[in-house]
């Protein structure tokens, strides 16, 4: 069951946060979902689940709305807001006044919280817990109906380094076993271990959709004092590439193209290297423009 999501738009009053977005999640991977906050990355899970109305265009599983899935627990499950649950139960308590709602055994609610971590401290309130532990609770919730599609928000903040290594098999766990997962987060470093698939959001729209590995693409380091020269020489090629001080980085261009280029040019080399390009670094060149809000840099 895929997830799709097709000319989305949404205004807040006067306010358009998404601008007719169109998107598509398979089975059998994980895609990200990052953009800087106000991009309307959450507000795209909350109209996928039926928490919000769009303006215009749709979003639905396998061809159907959320709100017309017949006991849409076995069909989705979603992490949103740790917020949600009620802090005066347990962590038993909780999962089982979901889990009794829709005929799901004891037994799997205890499967649950032994997956997540959890089944010592079952007996545990929820006001009692970290916000570590209340994440792998909120994705206990979404596992309850062993669904086909799992939407995260944000699952890894509060997770300490144990729980961002459990976390990450979980998502490897469930792309192999052909679910189809959508995870929205800021921490990239992580996001780009697990996820597949990286769409990404700003201005209301999507700046880029693509597998991991081609958005990453080739990177070269170069070192050279005729640094004015390959300036001019990466400009009338069109590559794209930073200044960095000591380095420059080249994307798109492996280093045998890069020392035949310096060469053909009599620009003097000190290092050539390959790099690999981050999910971080690509993301901050692609949401450059659409940044709503931006710190000013002062200086003492």
């Amino acid at each position: 069951m895929q997830i799709r999501v097709s000319g989305l738009r949404k205004n807040f009053g006067d306010k358009r946060v998404i601008s007719g977005i169109s998107f598509t999640v398979k089975p059998g991977q994980v895609t990200g979902l990052v953009g800087p906050n106000g991009a309307g990355k959450t507000t795209i899970l909350r109209i996928l689940l039926a928490l919000e109305f769009p303006t215009a265009g749709n979003a639905d599983f396998g061809g159907t709305a959320y709100a017309k899935l017949k006991d849409p627990i076995m069909h989705v499950g979603a992490a949103l807001d740790v917020d949600g649950m009620h802090p005066g139960l347990t962590a038993y308590g909780y999962l089982r006044s979901i889990a009794a709602a829709y005929g799901i055994s004891r037994k799997r609610v205890l499967d649950v919280l032994e997956q997540v971590g959890l089944r010592s401290a079952m007996q545990k309130r929820v006001e009692s817990f970290s916000l570590g532990m209340k994440q792998r609770l909120n994705i206990a919730g979404a596992m309850l109906g062993d669904p086909h599609v799992y939407i995260f928000d944000e699952s890894l903040n509060g997770l300490d380094v144990e729980g961002i290594t459990w976390f990450r098999r979980l998502m490897e766990n469930l792309s192999k076993d052909g679910k189809t997962v959508l995870v929205s987060s800021h921490q990239m470093s992580e996001l780009e271990l697990f996820a597949q698939r990286v769409i990404v959001i700003g201005g209301g729209r999507v700046l880029a959709d693509a597998m991991t590995s081609e958005l990453l693409g080739v990177v070269t380091s170069v070192m050279t004092p005729d640094s004015s020269k390959l300036t001019d020489v990466l400009t009338s090629h069109g590559y794209r590439f930073e200044d960095v001080g000591q380095e420059f980085v080249v994307y798109g261009v492996s280093p045998s193209v890069m020392g035949e280029l310096a060469a053909l040019n009599g620009i003097i080399l000190h290092g050539l290297t390959a790099k690999r390009s981050s999910l971080e670094n690509v993301y901050k060149r692609l949401v450059e423009n659409s940044l709503e809000f931006r710190a000013i840099e002062t200086s003492r």
